[in-house]
């Protein structure tokens, strides 16, 4: 076997891993009003071989926060599509059906 074909078959290897830990939803916050959005963007830097340059992955976590009838306040994650549906003052999880 090839080093190109070897690195080629290696670098999918990992990127199937790397991609199906990133496929799992979130889990469901508690119902509540939403009072805060926030985001939090990482950035993981990959070093480059030879001539090759590196590259910067980046990734973003959603958080939505919400406050229940009882008054507890709650920070959660959710996917980006949810954190786009539910806005300050909308009721979680009802946003997130639109």
């Amino acid at each position: 076997m090839n080093r190109r074909f070897a690195a080629a078959v290696s670098a999918a290897a990992v990127g199937a891993v790397t991609l199906t830990g990133c496929l799992g939803d979130p889990k469901p916050g508690p119902p509540g009003k939403v009072v805060a959005k926030d985001t939090d963007t990482s950035y993981i830097h990959h070093p480059g071989t030879g001539k090759h340059p590196g590259w910067t992955q980046t990734i973003t976590s959603y958080y939505l926060t919400t406050k229940g009838k009882d008054g507890s306040v709650v920070r959660f994650e959710v996917t980006s599509g949810n954190y786009d549906h539910c806005y300050r003052g909308s009721a979680y999880p009802r946003c997130t059906k639109r």
